[in-house]
């Protein structure tokens, strides 16, 4: 029967022995850390299992204590007392785990560490008796039972750190719970088998005192252990899981480092079995890991010999721990001999060595070159002698001490020709100063990789051929110098490919001349040469007028061949030291050096001028072309590339600009020229979202009634700068930024607006308006015009559409199908500005012509100009007899107009008869005649 002072609630029995058993485990989960953490850690690690065991063991005893029936009056009065047990306790377990972790052997430390936990426990027993000291009873111990209860107390305390170490070896979890367990029922039990070996008397006579609350202490106590021992758990797993990450980090570090080393590399366990190879051991045998591990290498992979060798050394690294190196003989998988080097090393963990790398380096291939080149020796000697290469030893000084048989069937000379004479006799003397700086500066680095020259070799016969000589040094084993030796190969097929290479790189193919990348590199050249000497040099910058038309009308071998021609015309104006290119299409660029004055520049640019109106005779066909010449001065019109080329550019433009034919040399006032033209470009660009073009109307008359007969819709532009600029400026620029299909929609879409009002205030007026020669070139012109009057609900018969003779002699054919697609459209066609250009009566009979309107230069002359008279009579008699409408431009005198009706014009306009008007000035004088 259970004496009454021990009869607990089972709660005060399961707390202390989970108290203990907790303790334990938090103990040897952070004991257990210690192997995985750098040595000037290990002491706290040491130091927090310490705690969690003595905790574990305080705790479970005084709560045992505390947890007596409350009728034992308890005082708890020595606090110091107290804190002594509980250190009592950690200094006991740090001794204990201090002493595991010893070199001792495993019986002695599984004893010694099982005494000195027992000891700690008893001691502490007795100190939580004393403080947790009863004020009515005093105790008295059984020596037989308390005896007998040490003896089988020790033997449990051994037997849970032979547990302890069984933890140690296999760590799992069930085996910490077992071990963790079996410590903390010992220390539980302990308590119990001493307290039954204690009898317990009354005191007679005790003073009154308050007694305390046992459960609140009870809880106390529990809930302090507690949070301690958890803090302990969660470091201990922190960390752990921290060296799972790292672990896991280094195993794929170290498998990538083994993987990706240039040498084969093996691990064997202590039995030779192997563990792992890498890819590069999987190549050298051409055995795969499946093939492998797990089996022994040496019997598999090595002749017997062989394998004797790599035994002595394997056991020679795993007993006396050293790394041993020796080479073997191994067989490849495909049946083939592998030389390799093996090198041991033993693999040591916590000081004991558990296995051995093996690391192998193939040797074969530099093992077969050392046979061959001691087998072959005299071989080489013969090749030498044999080969087509020239072979040959200079000291020093470049005396020849040596030359192969070879030199005779190339160069011709004897070998005794040659040896004993200094080598730069036979070299060109513009190349011996590049081969003087590439030895020299070899011997001045003591540089012992070979050279690479190339130059000419003189021939007995006089000639030179192109060669190339490796030149290498030959040091002694003291680093001190031999001789070069030179092995030398003809390569003069090689460098006259390289010729036609550089021919290709630098020449325009089609025309011979030189290309950009040439001409940059020769404007280059000479900047520096000029800034140097103070010099002056003229850069043009050209083309072809009417190449496009050529290639569009008579097709890419005619433009070919103009091209040709082109270049041939302008050659022969230049001089020899003139430098022309092709910059692409048919733009040229002429470098023109050395120039002295202005007055040079201007003469050869005329003779260019001139030499390109020449007629064309080219498949049958003779035509005129013109050439638009720009020209910058070096230095006064730029010092760099992109400034001299882009000056003359911009002179280019402005001789364009000025009419074609002719030249211009780059100015400032060119140059604010441009500026206004980009200004007018950047303008056009947003003009009809910004509103800033706008229509104004001529009058066109009958010259029978004097009546109005229609109007030409003109289109006019006011930039926000600039302010109104001239049709003839911005239309040009329109062509150019390709937005002459906007413009020539909007154009018809605000004169059909104005003809429907016009119509509604009762004036039906025809209207003409202007058609760009780009609008034709656009296929869909036809079909989009059609849906712009159907859009607009307007009647195409009241519009005339105004061609220049531009638009007609571009693209015949096409040209041909838009015009009749628009005569059926009932759109009627004029031929503008007719005799300007160069008229053809073709025309009349090809396209489907309605009115011409004759140019204002015949109208000017009459009727004083006789041919100018005679002219308008025959244009209208022959539009007369086809049955074509006339109308006459620039009528500025009633001379004039009496003229043009006298011989049976139908319409005119001009000055004479009114300026072009706004809409409301046009309104104010017609609408009110109607």
């Amino acid at each position: 029967m259970v004496p009454e002072l021990f009869q607990h609630h089972p709660s005060i029995v399961l707390i202390p022995v989970s108290l203990a058993i907790l303790g334990a485990y938090t103990a040897l989960e952070l004991i257990g850390r210690i192997s995985y953490v750098e040595k000037q850690h290990q002491k706290w690690w040491l130091l927090g299992s310490s705690i969690s065991m003595g905790l574990g063991i305080w705790s479970a005893h005084f709560v045992k204590m505390v947890g007596m029936p409350s009728r034992y009056e308890i005082q708890w009065y020595n606090s110091l007392q107290i804190g002594g047990s509980l250190f009592l306790a950690i200094l006991v377990s740090f001794l204990t785990f201090l002493y595991i972790l010893s070199s001792a052997n495993k019986v002695k430390k599984i004893i010694v560490s099982g005494l000195l936990m027992g000891l700690g426990i008893l001691f502490t027993h007795f100190i939580d008796m004393i403080v947790l000291n009863s004020t009515h009873y005093y105790f008295v111990y059984d020596v037989k039972d308390f005896l007998l209860s040490m003896i089988i107390f020790m033997i449990l305390s051994s037997c849970s750190m032979y547990a302890y170490h069984f933890f140690q070896k296999r760590p799992t979890i069930y085996r910490k719970i077992l071990s963790a367990s079996a410590l903390g029922v010992v220390v539980s039990a302990m308590h119990y088998s001493l307290m039954l070996s204690t009898t317990i008397y009354k005191k007679s006579s005790f003073p009154e005192v308050e007694t305390i609350n046992e459960y609140s202490l009870l809880a106390w106590i529990t809930a302090s252990a507690l949070l301690l021992l958890l803090i302990g758990m969660i470091s201990s797993f922190i960390h752990q899981s921290e060296g799972m990450k790292s672990s896991a980090v280094q195993l794929i570090q170290f498998r990538a480092l083994l993987d990706h080393n240039p040498d084969g590399i093996l691990m064997f366990d202590k039995n030779g079995k192997l563990v792992h190879l890498n890819r590069k051991a999987e190549e050298i045998f051409g055995f795969s890991s499946e093939d492998l591990i797990g089996k022994n290498v040496l019997n598999i992979c090595f002749p017997p010999e062989d394998a004797n060798i790599l035994r002595e050394h394997f056991e020679c690294s795993l007993k006396k721990r050293m790394n041993t190196e020796t080479t073997a003989k191994a067989f490849h998988k495909r049946g083939t001999t592998v030389y390799i080097k093996v090198k041991n090393v033993p693999i040591i963990q916590n000081e004991k060595v558990i296995g051995v790398y093996a690391m192998i380096n193939d040797m074969t291939e530099k093992i077969q070159i050392n046979n061959m080149l001691r087998e072959k020796e005299n071989v080489y000697r013969l090749i030498t002698e044999n080969m087509s290469d020239l072979v040959s030893v200079l000291d020093l000084q470049g005396i020849i001490h040596f030359v192969s048989p070879s030199h005779k069937s190339l160069l011709g000379y004897e070998t005794e020709e040659m040896e004993g004479k200094h080598y730069d006799i036979f070299i060109h003397p513009n190349d011996l100063s590049v081969i003087y700086d590439r030895i020299h500066k070899m011997w001045e680095d003591k540089d012992q990789k070979p050279v690479i020259v190339e130059y000419r070799l003189k021939t007995k016969s006089g000639d030179y051929i192109w060669s190339e000589s490796h030149v290498t040094p030959v040091y002694d084993k003291n680093g001190d110098f031999l001789h070069y030796l030179t092995v030398t190969r003809e390569i003069s097929d090689r460098k006259a490919y390289e010729e036609r290479l550089k021919q290709m790189a630098y020449h325009d193919v089609l025309t011979g001349i030189s290309n950009r990348r040439y001409f940059q590199e020769q404007l280059v050249r000479h900047i520096e040469e000029a800034k140097r000497k103070k010099e002056s040099f003229a850069l043009m910058y050209l083309d072809c007028d009417r190449f496009k038309w050529v290639n569009d009308t008579l097709g890419h071998e005619a433009g070919d061949e103009l091209l040709k021609g082109f270049v041939e015309r302008v050659s022969s104006c230049l001089r020899k030291k003139d430098i022309m290119s092709r910059w692409g299409g048919d733009e040229f660029a002429i470098l023109l050096p050395n120039i002295q004055s202005k007055e040079t520049v201007q003469k050869i640019a005329e003779r260019i001028v001139h030499s390109l109106q020449e007629p064309w005779q080219i498949k049958g066909n003779e035509f005129l072309t013109t050439s638009s010449i720009g020209i910058s001065m070096f230095p006064n019109d730029g010092q760099t590339v992109d400034e001299l080329l882009s000056n003359a550019d911009q002179a280019l433009y402005q001789a364009k600009h000025n009419g074609r034919n002719n030249y211009q040399f780059f100015t400032k006032d060119i140059k604010e020229n441009i500026k206004r033209i980009m200004l007018l470009e950047n303008g056009l660009k947003k003009a009809l979202r910004e509103h800033a073009f706008h229509l104004v109307y001529q009058p066109q008359v009958s010259l029978s009634t004097g009546e109005l007969a229609g109007v030409e819709v003109l289109l006019r532009y006011t930039h926000p700068v600039l302010g109104p600029v001239s049709p003839f400026e911005f239309i040009p620029l329109c062509e150019k930024l390709h937005i002459m299909d906007d413009i020539t929609e909007w154009v018809l879409r605000e004169a059909c607006k104005q003809h429907k009002e016009w119509k509604e205030k009762g004036m039906v007026v025809k209207m003409a308006v202007n058609v760009s020669p780009l609008n034709l070139s656009n296929q869909r012109f036809s079909e989009q015009l059609k849906k712009l009057f159907t859009e607009e609900h307007c009647d195409p018969q009241y519009f005339e559409l105004e061609l220049t003779e531009t638009s007609l002699s571009s693209h015949l054919e096409e040209t041909i199908r838009i015009l009749q697609e628009l005569k059926e459209a009932k759109i009627s066609i004029v031929l503008d500005d007719f005799g300007s250009g160069y008229s053809s009566l073709v025309y009349f009979t090809d396209f489907p012509i309605d009115k011409i309107k004759i140019d204002k230069s015949f109208v000017q002359g009459i009727p004083n100009k006789e041919r100018n008279s005679i002219i308008i009579e025959n244009i209208a008699r022959l539009s007369k007899q086809l049955g074509i409408e006339t109308l006459c431009e620039g009528v500025e005198t009633e001379e004039q107009a009496v003229f043009l009706k006298k011989y049976g014009y139908e319409f005119a306009q001009g000055y004479f008869f009114s300026k072009p008007l706004s809409k409301e000035r046009f309104e104010q004088k017609y609408l009110a005649t109607v």
